[in-house]
């Protein structure tokens, strides 16, 4: 059975919607893991040889930064409930929910 000329060019045009789409997710996939691992080179090697960062005041939250990848980043070996808690408070959240690229407060936890 052949499709009519309509259906063909229908078929085409999802085909190259399609491709598009792969095309842009693999763009802003790239985009997205180099800026991760920018960001982990550079707060890496600000903090060699055992020198300790001091913790910032303020944080612009990245695509798919969530409270638990900032504990990691900002507060390894402190208490999980208490690091979440406190920037809950801290930022008036209502559950864990950040919103990409705006600025959150990083309190000091102890």
């Amino acid at each position: 059975m052949r499709k009519s000329p309509l259906a063909k060019r229908l078929s085409d045009m999802f085909f190259i919607l399609q491709v598009l789409v792969l095309a842009v997710m693999l763009v802003w996939t790239a985009g997205y893991t180099g800026y991760k691992l920018y960001r982990l080179h550079t707060e890496k090697s600000e903090g060699i040889h055992g020198v300790e960062r001091p913790l910032p005041d303020k944080y612009r939250v990245a695509p798919g930064d969530t409270v638990w990848s900032i504990y990691t980043e900002h507060y390894q070996g402190q208490d999980w409930d208490e690091v979440r808690l406190k920037i809950g408070q801290a930022n008036d959240l209502k559950n864990d929910m950040l919103y990409s690229y705006t600025m959150i407060k990083l309190p000091e936890v102890r």
